[in-house]
């Protein structure tokens, strides 16, 4: 009897713990979540872009900014709004700006804002720079074909960017790279001079390679500009 009621005292002990422990694990991720998604947490980012750009659009990452009100300033420039007005607006001016969000969640159910300070910045620090450019991947030439599981060692990529300057001041382009994207693949390539001078208008730029690609595979470049930003480019064809 006494053996009985030990197991029953033990097994009543065992579901207590097990359970006790569960609540604390659920308890913790909620702790957690909620020191995520802290709206006293300000977050800061800084971003450079060329002029006559807009915001590169992740940072708002598809979110409603209906009851988001915004303010920019800097370069003797003071503009306040809110919603989505700020999506599109076109910075033409070189120089540094702040913008700043604020968040009125009094308007939103908590499933539509829940982390939005996730998404969007309290502040971006915003450096418009007085140049851009843009490559022109039509005009491409690989002078070698790319086949699966061969190295492109001693080859190179051929392309054309259209620079162009605010102040019409050649530019000297450093450390341009480009990289492959893509299942298995360990292309790259640098510029086959370490730094090139970008004169307004149209430039070639020539970009020794290395790595391989697999087989039976589709594959992305992505070529770093003058501003840090990503420009992709998708091979046209399959990898055989």
């Amino acid at each position: 009897m006494k053996n009985s009621a030990s197991l029953l005292f033990n097994l009543i002990l065992f579901v207590f713990l097990v359970g006790d422990f569960f609540a604390k694990t659920v308890n913790i991720a909620d702790n957690s979540l909620n020191v995520e998604c802290d709206e006293d947490k300000f977050v800061s980012r800084d971003i450079q872009i060329s002029f006559e750009s807009t915001l590169p659009q992740d940072i708002f990452a598809s979110k409603s900014l209906e009851h988001v009100s915004w303010s920019i300033s800097g370069n003797n420039f003071l503009k306040d709004g809110s919603g989505e007005i700020i999506k599109d607006f076109k910075f033409d001016k070189p120089g540094d700006y702040v913008i700043k969000f604020n968040f009125d969640k009094s308007n939103h159910e908590k499933q539509d804002t829940e982390c939005i300070g996730l998404k969007l910045p309290n502040q971006i620090n915003l450096k418009v720079n007085s140049y851009k450019m843009n490559f022109l991947f039509d005009q491409a030439i690989f002078t070698k074909t790319i086949i699966g599981g061969e190295d492109l060692i001693g080859s190179s990529l051929e392309i054309p960017v259209f620079f162009e300057s605010y102040d019409d001041i050649p530019f000297e382009a450093k450390n341009l790279t480009v990289i492959s994207a893509g299942v298995g693949t360990t292309i790259q390539g640098k510029l086959v001079n370490s730094k090139i001078i970008l004169n307004q208008g149209q430039n070639k730029l020539i970009f020794k390679l290395k790595g391989s690609a697999t087989k039976n595979s589709y594959i992305m470049f992505d070529f770093l500009d003058v501003n840090n930003q990503i420009q992709s480019f998708a091979y046209p064809t399959k990898i055989n």
